[in-house]
């Protein structure tokens, strides 16, 4: 399941049947977690063109932010939970740097969404033992809001700094070099 857990924690999945001829009423409530790839909600049913039900999805966030979707009714016998903000924006960082002259570079990234309430931070650190692309990858809620801001902070092995002012980029790649 490739689902982003890394940003909630669990997701609950609350679902409600009705057929007041028959005197049913039920209400249930599931809990997924990352170890859990299927679950089971077991829906009585006298008569067999009554199988529609409602459910309703809350994605709980690691940073309180949770995504909490109407109620929707279904006839399907499975539910597929799926990521609420499957759009990515990623941006990757690339040093390039002369090692020999440089000792390491900052750099923080930065995606604000304030019509959403999305403020995303990423700090990364390079040196001549770490020089791996960074990547920073944000969840859109906003397609069309794709800017992402960076600043630069490098530190040369003589201690002299250079700092690159707050920027912002479209592009996917970022590279990083002596300025």
């Amino acid at each position: 399941m490739n689902f982003p857990w890394e940003r909630y924690s669990h997701v609950e999945v609350r679902t409600q049947y009705e057929d007041p001829e028959h005197r049913i009423s039920q209400d249930s409530f599931v809990l997924s977690k990352e170890t859990v790839t299927e679950a089971s909600w077991k829906m009585f049913v006298m008569d067999s063109g009554k199988t529609r039900f409602r459910y309703k999805i809350i994605y709980r966030a690691v940073d309180f932010r949770d995504v909490e979707l109407p109620w929707m009714e279904t006839d399907e016998e499975r539910l597929t939970i799926r990521d609420p903000f499957p759009t990515k924006r990623t941006l990757e960082i690339v040093p390039l740097f002369d090692w020999t002259k440089v000792d390491r570079a900052f750099v923080d990234v930065s995606y604000e969404d304030p019509n959403n309430g999305v403020l995303e931070e990423q700090s990364f650190e390079f040196n001549d033992k770490s020089v791996a692309t960074g990547r920073f990858v944000v969840a859109l809620q906003d397609a069309n809001r794709r800017q992402v801001g960076f600043k630069a902070t490098i530190i040369r092995k003589d201690g002299t700094l250079s700092e690159v002012p707050q920027s912002y980029t479209l592009e996917r790649r970022l590279t990083v070099r002596r300025i």
